[in-house]
């Protein structure tokens, strides 16, 4: 089943994925041209895990 999905579409729900694992809004995202080449790749990094904690170490010296 995955092989018949396009490229672009299995990068497109990787990201999604990467998004998910990181415990944010899964999104993701692939830009094509008009010959459907891959020119960008993305994901949502809102609120990400990684970002959350660095929040909350920058801001713990502040709560004091």
């Amino acid at each position: 089943m995955w092989e018949s999905i396009s490229i672009p579409w299995q990068l497109c729900l990787e990201q999604t994925w990467q998004a998910y694992c990181a415990d944010t809004i899964p999104v993701g995202a692939v830009i094509v041209n008009s010959d459907s080449t891959v020119v960008a790749i993305g994901r949502n990094h809102v609120c990400n895990r990684e970002e959350r904690t660095l929040w909350r170490v920058a801001l713990l010296p502040m709560q004091r």
